[in-house]
């Protein structure tokens, strides 16, 4: 696309045409209509050829180039953050917000059954002990090689105990 005219009169009136960089059209190049006065006018998307001495319709792509939001609206996304942390929360505003969590000492914590009080700073001690291993159970498949491909045998099933 070399040029893009605000509309077909603007267009078919213009008698040494160059394109949006200054150079003279030759025969064969683009252009298009938009006027972004009236993004919704009726010639906008219509897309010309130049044949050297006049233009001829090739095209016509029938969407609005611009968007409804206004500056308003346009505003409010600029002052979205992406980079706010963990502890921020984007509000109605468009803004981050530190989310405030209230320190509250837990009051209690249940492991199998057994009930576990905190201390006076509110800390719970956990400890898991390690369970000893039992055993366990391998299962390995076995392949080789066959001229239709790799053959995979019947598995083999191992055991330990300890």
């Amino acid at each position: 696309m070399r040029k893009v005219y605000p509309s077909v009169t603007a267009m078919q009136a213009d008698n040494d045409p160059q394109g949006d960089d200054g150079k003279p059209l030759r025969r064969g190049n683009l252009v298009a209509i938009y006027d972004r006065e009236h993004p919704k006018a009726e010639d906008n998307g219509r897309i010309y050829v130049y044949t050297g001495s006049s233009w001829s319709q090739v095209a016509h792509v029938p969407y609005t180039l611009g968007n409804e939001y206004s500056d308003e609206d346009k505003s409010k996304v600029g002052l979205i953050k992406t980079n706010a942390g963990e502890d921020h929360y984007l509000a109605g505003d468009g803004t981050y917000k530190p989310i405030h969590v209230p320190e509250a000492p837990i009051q209690s914590i249940s492991v199998g059954g057994t009930n576990l009080q905190p201390d006076d700073h509110g800390n719970v001690d956990l400890t898991i002990p390690k369970a000893p291993v039992r055993g366990y159970r391998s299962m390995v498949r076995l392949s080789h090689p066959t001229p239709q491909g790799l053959s995979t045998s019947r598995p083999i099933v191992g055991r330990c105990r300890a």
